[in-house]
């Protein structure tokens, strides 16, 4: 066992990038070509199972992420919502859904050393794409939207604890996943009121999610005090204000 962990944290980063590319080039086919779109999601959903499932090193590690990959993934093929069909915002998505995908298999895979600091970086991706789909939606107000963004918030924060912080029962994390995720519902569904775009309301819900993370993960690690407090809630604050400042106030 420790010489296959050994074999695949020295794998070269080279097969993981082709991976990444191949996927990313049937993602743009997908979404911009012609042709019969359910066989070739069915193609693409099967091609990303092989190349996450080679090899089965720490599957189950991060299934939560890469589940959302794919709701992601189908929500962009499917749902044709005005601002999302852009080309502009349409390519940002391919990139992003890229960028989680090269993140997911090489945080498997055991290829990337600082593999704490990759998963924040895809955690927060995840989060900043589900944000985007949401309020990019037609309808803010469908309940079938608010109860799919708070499972989806709910599966990758109970992931985040799991991977970051330890030492945790399994009711812990059920818990503050549980109450996380109505949170950061609470907060999104306060932004949808706001004419501040789509794009800025996501970033926005972004910071929001970001402080409340934080202050998850230094109140479990027991390194919360009244400094970390009050410097998220003013990184928060200015984060605002720019981000209401940068938006076209017009309903």
């Amino acid at each position: 066992m420790l010489k296959k962990l050994k074999s695949v944290s020295k794998a070269p980063a080279l097969p993981l990038v082709l991976k990444t590319i191949v996927l990313s080039g049937f993602l743009v086919w997908i979404k911009f070509g012609d042709g019969s779109r359910l066989i070739h999601v069915f193609l693409f959903v099967s091609l990303a199972l092989f190349f996450y499932l080679q090899p089965l090193i720490n599957f189950r590690k991060l299934l939560f992420s890469f589940l959302v990959f794919l709701t992601l993934f189908l929500f962009f093929v499917f749902q044709q919502t005005a601002p999302l069909s852009h080309p502009i915002f349409s390519i940002m998505v391919v990139f992003g859904l890229s960028a989680a995908f090269y993140l997911i298999l090489g945080i498997k895979n055991l290829i990337f050393v600082d593999r704490r600091s990759f998963y924040f970086l895809l955690n927060n991706l995840l989060l900043f794409l589900i944000f985007l789909f949401f309020f990019s939606a037609e309808s803010h107000f469908s309940l079938l939207n608010y109860f799919l963004f708070f499972a989806a918030v709910f599966l990758i924060t109970g992931e985040f604890l799991r991977f970051l912080i330890a030492g945790q029962s399994s009711q812990q994390r059920l818990l503050f996943s549980a109450f996380f995720a109505f949170l950061a519902l609470q907060f999104v569904w306060v932004i949808t009121f706001l004419p501040v775009g789509f794009l800025n309301s996501a970033a926005l819900a972004l910071f929001f999610v970001f402080v409340l993370g934080d202050f998850v993960i230094h109140h479990l690690s027991g390194t919360l005090n009244r400094f970390l407090i009050l410097r998220d809630i003013t990184i928060l604050i200015v984060i605002t204000i720019l981000v209401f400042a940068a938006s076209r106030w017009s309903l």
